[in-house]
């Protein structure tokens, strides 16, 4: 493994994948399909291998393009940036990430599904009782929600959550007077 450096922090030694010493694997391949779709989900696992494994829910492509993310120096290979865009596209088709803005140059990485975040938010409601009332702070980083899946999730991707949770009828957000958002689960 290689250490790893993202936005001028240092990380543990990650296992890469054995594609990772091949070059083709840092060119996006068009010619074959089932080659194109291969690699575009070897790309998917990785992003989201890494992004877990540095803790980054928001993936600057710019910082990324930089990192051993997406260049590899012991065979002196790296991605474009149009091949790395197309990537972080595949993730978000996955729906395990959004871009932050058109231009695409952030992206949200949820690592699973916005669901999937969102059953376990619905569950941990449910399992607490009462009115299933609390701030997006309460859930991010309070004392009750340690040990939960969610708990450390960047507020803006709980955010996203929850309103997904909204447009699925599940949950309402809202403002206090002080501006804190909060969330309030339909049980």
């Amino acid at each position: 493994g290689i250490n790893a450096e993202y936005g001028g922090q240092k990380f543990s030694v990650m296992e890469w994948p054995e594609l990772y010493g091949y070059p083709p694997f840092f060119t996006r391949q068009t010619a074959n399909q089932l080659v194109a779709n291969e690699q575009a989900s070897a790309w998917v696992d990785l992003i989201l291998r890494w992004c877990a494994q540095h803790r980054v829910h928001e993936l600057e492509l710019s910082a990324a393009l930089d990192s051993d993310l997406f260049r590899n120096p012991a065979i002196n290979r790296g991605l474009s940036r149009e091949d790395a865009t197309y990537f972080v596209g595949c993730v978000c088709q996955s729906t395990r990430a959004d871009w932050v803005d058109a231009s695409k140059s952030r992206c949200w990485i949820y690592g699973r599904p916005l669901e999937d975040w969102g059953s376990a938010l619905v569950e941990f409601a449910k399992e607490c009782g009462g009115a299933g009332v609390y701030t997006l702070d309460e859930l991010v980083d309070g004392d009750e929600t340690t040990g939960q899946d969610f708990h450390g999730l960047h507020p803006d991707i709980l955010l996203n959550v929850c309103r997904y949770l909204e447009s699925q009828a599940k949950a309402t957000l809202f403002s206090s007077a002080s501006g804190q958002r909060g969330v309030k689960f339909e049980l």
